[in-house]
């Protein structure tokens, strides 16, 4: 799994956000061949939703962007 993703380069990149932004996001998937993947979500437009708890367990992940409508 972490040769099929390059781990080292996607690992740069979390640190790399990391440290700009003062957090980093990576998602975790199954692709379309089956494969465990992994991507680094940018944490300028990505937010955790956590539940109303004494544990604050993460409810949601919500990534935003713009969709271009012209087509």
């Amino acid at each position: 799994m972490l040769n099929y993703n390059d781990v080292a380069s996607e690992d740069s990149m979390l640190l790399k956000q990391a440290l700009i932004y003062g957090v980093a996001y990576e998602v975790c998937y199954v692709d379309e061949e089956g494969q465990q993947r992994f991507a680094i979500m940018d944490s300028r437009d990505t937010f955790p939703v956590y539940y109303n708890t004494l544990n604050r367990d993460l409810a949601a992940v919500i990534r935003y962007y713009l969709v271009d409508s012209t087509d």
